[in-house]
């Protein structure tokens, strides 16, 4: 089959949400003794978007050296309802691994359920994975201190867990309101941390804006920039389920599925299947407070005249 546009979003909304970083775990598996069947799978299901991605990989192939997908069909089955979706095959060609098989259902799984993905031979459970969709969070920023250190803390009260994003600032220079550009930080696995009610990240915000005017600066040799113009602050952040433990970065490599002793919550096979989404949040500081940040409060046409 070949790959279409909707597919291939599906597959980068699953890249976007499962790449931010964090120290992962490794967990040794046996290797399948000769001859016996396995897949490595990875993906995660999104109780916020309506298309769910998962790239399926056999361990075994053909006498030609081809991956068999002959009778091979996907389902997911939530643990509470009993519903069954059948997912069908897509391939994608990925630009560093060649074509991919990538199954799609047209499903958005409930918040705080649990779901078992099987891959069938035939009728057959060959491979399967179990997780659980995280529940539905309402984010809130505290603690925002502007200045010399300034931070703002994001917090997300009854979240299983929160791994690492990004933080993209737009802005442009005042010389060139027509230059609108995105300036993105990491938010880094060491600023979240665990609290009584949930999650939180402590995110630096003062440590951003010298690079983000030495960045406009140099798209302009001739002029000196001291500071740019600010029109959107955005965090994007991932809730995802308390087991989460899979490498990162996740890519959909081929060598790293097929590794042996790869992380994984998949039984009889390899890989890993989650479940997540992802928090967008937009924060609205003050003109006073962008000042004291160096940055500075202008007006949103620009912005909005390139799509932000």
């Amino acid at each position: 089959m070949s790959s279409t546009p909707a597919v291939r979003l599906a597959l980068v909304l699953v890249l976007a949400l499962i790449g931010p970083l964090l120290p992962g775990c490794t967990t040794e598996i046996a290797p399948p003794s000769r001859g016996e069947e396995v897949f490595t799978l990875w993906g995660q299901l999104d109780p916020t978007t309506e298309r769910q991605a998962l790239r399926v990989t056999p361990i075994t192939q053909t006498a030609s050296g081809e991956q068999d997908f002959d009778g091979v069909t996907v389902v997911s089955i939530d643990q509470t309802t009993g519903v069954e979706t059948v997912w069908r095959d897509s391939v994608v060609t990925l630009n560093d691994d060649g074509p991919a098989h990538v199954f799609v259902a047209d499903y958005r799984p409930a918040f705080d359920s649990q779901i078992e993905v099987q891959v069938r031979r035939d009728g057959e459970v060959v491979t399967y994975a179990r997780t659980t969709a995280p529940p539905r969070v309402e984010p809130y920023f505290d603690g925002i201190r502007f200045g010399p250190s300034s931070f703002v803390d994001l917090v997300t009260i009854g979240a299983p867990r929160l791994v690492g994003g990004v933080i993209d600032y737009v802005v442009y220079p005042p010389n060139n309101p027509a230059d609108v550009t995105v300036e993105t930080f990491r938010i880094e696995q060491q600023q979240i941390q665990s609290i009584d009610t949930g999650w939180k990240a402590r995110i630096p915000l003062s440590s951003h804006i010298t690079d983000i005017i030495n960045a406009v600066d140099a798209r302009y040799p001739e002029d000196v920039i001291r500071t740019v113009h600010t029109c959107q602050v955005r965090f994007r952040i991932s809730v995802v389920d308390q087991d989460w433990v899979a490498p990162f970065p996740l890519p959909f490599s081929r060598p790293l599925l097929l590794q042996p002793g790869t992380v994984s919550n998949v039984r009889n096979g390899y890989g890993y299947v989650g479940g997540g989404y992802t928090l967008d949040l937009r924060l609205e500081p003050t003109v006073e407070e962008l000042n004291q940040l160096g940055l500075q409060a202008r007006g949103t046409v620009p912005c909005r005249a390139a799509g932000y």
